[in-house]
């Protein structure tokens, strides 16, 4: 896991359409399933750290949206 945190990580920092794409294709939601488990916590602020990166563009803050509703509701 922490190879996949910080492969995503690195294709984050390539600019925004790497971003977009990520964003597009679930990144977001999957970053927070990630910190949502315990055992994955040695991950958590690579997680993070992707996060805020996809978070830089716009698909990726809606997307972030997306989650704080279901996060609000569950």
């Amino acid at each position: 896991m922490e190879s996949t945190t910080g492969n995503l990580f690195s294709l984050t920092q390539e600019g925004a359409p790497l971003c977009r794409i990520i964003a597009k294709e679930g990144g977001v939601v999957a970053l927070f399933k990630v910190c949502r488990q315990d055992s994955f916590r040695c991950v958590y602020p690579q997680a993070l750290r992707t996060l805020a990166s996809i978070c830089c563009v716009e698909e990726g803050v809606h997307q972030l949206e997306k989650v704080k509703a279901v996060v609000s509701v569950g």
